[in-house]
Parts: C-alpha cells; structure tokens; sequence
C-alpha cells in the first residue's frame, strides 16, 4: 500500500526596508525545503525584486541555496519563495519522534557527521549549562533514546517560550538566566548537552505544520534537533513542543547552528538603518 501523503504550501516573504539608499547587495538565500526520504518539493519559486536571476548552489552541508547579487540603488529588497511540498505522513503518529527515523539505520564513517559532534559559539558547553542539568536531574546513561528524550522534555518544563524575549544572538547562558527564549534558543541548549555527550547533533530550520492542536511557532521557520542514533538515525527532538501528534515537520535546512541555516543572509553597500519584516504562510492543502 502507498504511504499516504499531505500536500502544503508555504510562501515565506522578507522584506528589508532602508532608511537610506542602498546601492549593491549581494545575499545568501537558504529557503528551497530539502527532498528526501520523508518529503518531496515538487514546485519551487523565488522572486526578488528588485529583479535579479537567483544562482542556485549547494552548502558543504548539503543544503539547497540561492546567491542574489542586487547592483542598482534601492530602499528596499523583498524576497518571496514560493514550495509546493509532499509530505509522507508517519504510520507511527504517536510521537514526534517517530517522524525522522530509520529503523535500519547503522552510523557511517565519522566524517559524515563530524561536523555535529563539534562545539559552535552558540552551543558551547558551560557551567550554566552543567548547572541546569545538575537542578533537573538530567544524566546521560546507556539508553541514548531515553536520555535525549528526557533532556528534551527537561528543557520543555523549565524555560518559558516567550516571543521577542531573545535575538539571534542571545547566548545559551542568557537564556539559561531568564528562564525563558524561543525554538532557536530551545534547540542550541539540546544541541550543546548532546554534543556534550558526545551525541551527533544538528540544528533544523524548517515549517510546523500542525492538524490538529495549537503548537508553538506553527506560522513561522521553526527550528529542532536531529540526533544520530545507532539503529535509528537521525531522530527528531522537538524541546519547544515535545508532546505534539500528528503534525508535518517540513524540513528546509540543517547545519551546527543556527547561523548555518539563517534564511537571508548577505552584505549591503550603503548608509542608515535596516528594518526586517517576515512573513509566513503554510496551508495545508490536503485537509
């Protein structure tokens, strides 16, 4: 019997407004979802304006990416992408889980996931870090599953998600301080301890898309973990909603933070100040 499948749209729109005229930019896009055992992209559209022919490449971590070179004045940029995506839907909906293994899975060479088991900026090891898992009782032990099970709803029940309340360059320990960040801030903290533990561990920036109850974050990117099980795979971790059911993760990148997979990124040549606008919209157009 064929799996059965969900089809969603999703169209994610930036837009940079300047102050001041800009004159040249040039930008790495990371927006095109991946196609594979769990998802296929069956259409994919990027329009930029001002007009520009976006030149796709792939990242050393294997990510679909689209280079923008702007060289004309402006005040502002938009950049709208546009993914039709299948989705294979998990005969297993009883756990998140469940979504991203491969019963038959055996670890390859260490090259192939060296880049997960190293320590970034964002998902360094520190005292506060040691500290939180000292308060909620959260140890490695021989069942890597049931550890990183735990620490993802230890996470879960002691930080507060709580939007604007981080940036992109809020640190692990900032975090750890307040008590409180969004799924970007939830995920470096899984990701330092299971790399701590010598765990291969990856950051996901992608789209939840729920069916049923109200998730966190569900109508903009998302970001989880991966971890490489022996027996598994990669297996997804979700510490901002450990308890969801029957919902699509669509995954559009993985890197070792989340600086690896920002969706707009670049350099531009001109004066005054900067504003970002982001909008996102997932429609799941099976149900």
């Amino acid at each position: 019997m064929a799996q059965a499948e969900r089809v969603f749209t999703i169209e994610h729109c930036s837009t940079y407004n300047y102050t001041a005229e800009r004159t040249s930019c040039v930008m790495s896009l990371c927006l095109m979802p991946l196609s594979n055992s769990k998802q296929r992209v069956e259409a994919f559209e990027l329009i930029i304006d001002p007009l520009t022919q976006p030149i796709p490449f792939e990242d050393f971590l294997g990510n679909a990416c689209h280079l923008i070179n702007i060289h004309q004045p402006h005040t502002e940029v938009s950049i709208r992408s546009k993914s039709l995506v299948c989705l294979k839907d998990n005969p297993n909906k009883d756990s998140v889980h469940s979504q991203l293994q491969n019963p038959t899975y055996e670890l390859g060479g260490y090259a192939d996931y060296w880049d997960y088991e190293q320590p970034t900026a964002r998902t360094a090891w520190s005292e506060k870090v040691e500290a939180f898992l000292e308060e909620q009782c959260l140890s490695q032990d021989d069942d890597t599953y049931g550890s990183l099970y735990r620490l993802e709803q230890g996470i879960y029940d002691a930080l507060r998600y709580t939007p604007q309340s981080t940036t992109v360059d809020t640190m692990i320990d900032e975090v750890l301080v307040q008590r409180a960040g969004v799924c970007q801030d939830f995920a470096h903290l899984m990701i330092a301890v299971a790399r701590h533990w010598n765990i291969p561990a990856r950051y996901v920036m992608g789209y939840l898309c729920s069916d049923a109850q109200p998730v966190a974050n569900a109508q903009a990117t998302h970001a989880w973990v991966e971890c490489l099980i022996q027996d598994r795979g990669w297996v997804c971790f979700d510490p901002t909603n450990p308890t969801l059911r029957d919902s699509g993760y669509i995954t559009v990148a993985h890197g070792r933070d989340f600086e690896d997979v920002c969706p707009t990124k670049g350099v531009n040549i001109g004066s005054g100040d900067e504003e970002l606008q982001v909008e996102v919209t997932v429609l799941n157009l099976s149900s």
